[in-house]
């Protein structure tokens, strides 16, 4: 019976498995034992033999409690279809459903399985050397378990590389201390490369975070008195500026236009660059001033013509009743019945009492 263990990413049993033609039943008997994670007698597990050119064939094995691990029986049937095939080979693989329902895999590399073709054990078992296949199990146990030191050391084997100088030959060498196998590698330095091509520019990075504000700065010197502007004469367009002035230096200014305000024409060292009117533009209009003191009475002006008649008024309403009159003359006639006392005058016909001292 042969036992062998994977890890989690690599098989840790013998580079090859060694099987005999078995009898009328079982040729042999091994153990696969899964990595520690997948040890779970619910997953399926199951062995695939084919060749290079055959697919795999997969068949179901069964959960050993006892050893906890998979078993897998090895028919005479399966081994049949090995006779004269030198590459056959295996894969031991699990199977599972996770929650969501999917079903999961987890297969070992593949491995090479050896059938051992040379002896015919159904003649042996019945012929003169009974004994023969207990020794062959006993010999094939010595190989596997000097296959599975050699697998031990080689899983727990160190490795250590230094770097040697360039043009340097490589090398190897190997020491085996308590059962673990220490390699150590020489690596010449390569040369150094040529200069790559330059890579493109890369995407403009996120913008960082503000930064701490500073502390502030020292007062700068005072600089010079600026040459303020001085315009140096005026020209009616642009084209006569340019006519006339052929040799203008930086900072040069003239006016130019027909009339107030001119455009300011600013040599700029290639061109003539327009600055606008100096006059800015109209200002809002100012608060109301104070009110101011009396002035003088003026002149009296002529009298103006007289207006046109107005519309006669209504009439007043009716005064009240005046005190008696004073008397007045009589006309004498034949029907005047007056009385006179004291002297009387009159003249026309009408008559009245003299007054003394007038009449």
């Amino acid at each position: 019976m042969q036992s062998i263990t994977f890890s989690a990413s690599r098989m840790a049993c013998p580079g090859s498995i060694f099987l005999a033609m078995g009898g009328d039943n079982l040729a042999e008997t091994i153990l696969f034992v899964p990595p520690r994670a997948y040890a779970d007698p619910s997953k399926l597990a199951f062995i695939k033999l084919g060749t290079a050119t055959d697919p795999l064939a997969k068949k179901a094995l069964a959960w050993d409690a006892a050893s906890a691990a998979y078993r897998w029986s090895v028919e005479r049937a399966e081994l049949r279809v090995a006779v004269g095939v030198s590459d056959l080979r295996g894969q031991f693989m699990l199977e599972w459903q996770t929650a969501t329902g999917d079903v999961a895999t987890w297969e070992s590399r593949l491995f090479p399985v050896t059938i051992d073709r040379s002896i015919d054990i159904d003649a042996l078992i019945v012929a003169e050397q009974p004994g023969y296949l207990a020794a062959l199990e006993t010999r094939m146990d010595a190989s596997v378990a000097q296959a599975q030191a050699h697998a031990q050391s080689i899983a727990q084997m160190t490795a250590q590389a230094t770097t040697l100088a360039p043009g340097t030959p490589a090398t190897a060498t190997s020491e085996v201390r308590a059962g673990v196998v220490k390699l150590t590698l020489g690596i010449p330095r390569g040369a150094t490369g040529a200069q790559g091509v330059k890579g493109d520019k890369g995407d403009t990075g996120a913008v960082g975070a503000q930064g701490v504000p500073g502390a502030k700065g020292d007062t700068g010197v005072k600089g010079d008195t600026g040459a303020g502007l001085y315009v140096l004469g005026y020209y009616a367009t642009p084209a006569a500026l340019s006519a006339q002035v052929v040799s203008p230096k930086p900072g040069d200014a003239y006016g130019v236009g027909a009339a107030e305000p001119y455009d300011i024409y600013i040599w700029g060292g290639g061109a003539w660059v327009n600055n606008g009117s100096l006059r800015g533009p109209k200002g809002d209009t100012g608060a109301v001033g104070p009110k101011g003191d009396r002035g003088l009475t003026g002149p009296t002006g002529e009298i103006g013509p007289w207006g046109a008649d107005g519309l006669p008024g209504l009439d007043g309403a009716q005064g009240p009743e005046g005190p008696p009159g004073a008397a007045g003359p009589n006309r004498l006639s034949t029907s005047t019945s007056t009385s006179l006392n004291g002297l009387i005058k009159g003249a026309l016909g009408a008559v009245a009492v003299a007054v003394a001292g007038v009449d």
